[in-house]
């Protein structure tokens, strides 16, 4: 009886899922039962309207058969179970089918082609992804040094950091954290170096004076 209810939506199904060509992943799967179900949903109210008159006669396990009608190559035979899915739930309703549809996706089509991680989800292998350059080790340095060999600077690490070091001192108008703190001691005594002998200069000086005047 529920067979002969559905009969005259199978009708009106029939020709128009015929227009469409069986899925074998020649395009993305989302995009692909979207528009089978959205050329059949002028009849969701009759559906609704059967299902609400007569339970089961147009519910989920039978919306879900009508798209597995539409399955080719590798996506057939469905299984009953989802082997993908954690506590390999059955495939009866279209959630569960394109769910499956999506891990078959994943399992035929990335990993086993070597060239393709799989990691990669299908969601990114549909958008172009820019492969940002790898950073290396000392890339500037290396650059650096390509640049200062026709200078006859030399390129050694010592000589390179001391160049950048001086570069940035010139550029930041003083001290840099590379700069070496002078020890206050060090420079007491420098300064009392400096002062002892611009002291000695001054007496060579005035002794020069007296000498000049008593010539006269």
């Amino acid at each position: 009886m529920a067979d002969a209810r559905r009969e005259p939506l199978y009708n009106i199904i029939g020709p128009i899922f015929a227009k469409h060509e069986q899925y074998t992943g020649q395009e993305p799967l989302d995009e692909y039962l979207d528009k089978v179900w959205n050329s059949i949903s002028h009849l969701d109210g009759s559906m609704t309207a059967l299902e609400n008159a007569n339970a089961v006669d147009f519910d989920n396990v039978i919306k879900c058969g009508l798209l597995k009608t539409k399955l080719g190559g590798k996506y057939i035979p469905v299984p009953v179970n989802d082997p993908y899915t954690a506590g390999n739930p059955a495939i009866n309703s279209p959630a569960t089918l394109r769910t499956w549809m999506r891990a078959k996706y994943q399992c035929e089509n990335i990993e086993r082609n070597p060239a393709i991680s799989s990691q990669v989800s299908f969601q990114q292998l549909a958008t172009p992804q820019e492969i940002p350059p790898i950073p290396k080790k000392d890339d500037f340095k290396i650059r650096l040094a390509r640049d200062l060999a026709y200078t006859g600077i030399g390129t050694d690490d010592a000589t390179l950091e001391n160049f950048i070091y001086k570069e940035l001192k010139k550029r930041l108008g003083g001290q840099t954290a590379h700069d070496e703190v002078e020890d206050p001691e060090d420079f007491e005594e420098e300064y009392i170096e400096e002062y002892i002998e611009d002291s000695e200069e001054e007496e060579v000086e005035e002794d020069d004076e007296y000498i000049d005047a008593d010539k006269f």
